[in-house]
């Protein structure tokens, strides 16, 4: 689980660094070049959770119920939740990028990719003996 620093940061040094996330992003020429700065910036757990909560947010949107997210993506309800409040709080970039993101049969294939990478990634675990423990 990440972690951030012990000392406490002000609510402007806050802002200048999400500030400084969104210059970085957006002064990139395309998406090979974002992809390389995700890449240099977050570790595959940062990546694992930034993407599950963009896809808690597609699916929150479609309608589905949090039995369903739950189980797609293996994330806890506090997790949707969260998600949950902040679309119903204010939600406009997630929504901005949805509506930009296009059509619903895109975001069916973002699904179904999704679906798949998580099978290949189950898959490709060591499968491991169940040996019951003694009584």
């Amino acid at each position: 689980m990440p972690h951030i620093s012990k000392y406490k940061l002000s609510r402007e040094q806050i802002d200048q660094l999400s500030q400084s996330i969104v210059d970085f992003a957006f002064f990139s020429k395309n998406r090979t070049d974002l992809q390389l700065l995700f890449n240099d910036l977050l570790t595959v757990t940062e990546k694992i959770m930034l993407g599950k909560r963009i896809m808690i947010a597609v699916l929150i949107e479609r309608g589905d119920s949090y039995f369903d997210i739950r189980r797609r993506l293996g994330v806890t309800d506090s997790t949707i939740s969260s998600i949950s409040e902040r679309l119903k709080a204010d939600g406009r970039g997630l929504r901005l990028a949805m509506k930009r993101f296009g059509r619903q049969e895109n975001i069916n294939a973002l699904l179904e990719k999704f679906d798949r990478t998580i099978k290949e990634f189950v898959r490709s675990m060591p499968k491991i003996a169940y040996i019951p423990r003694k009584k």
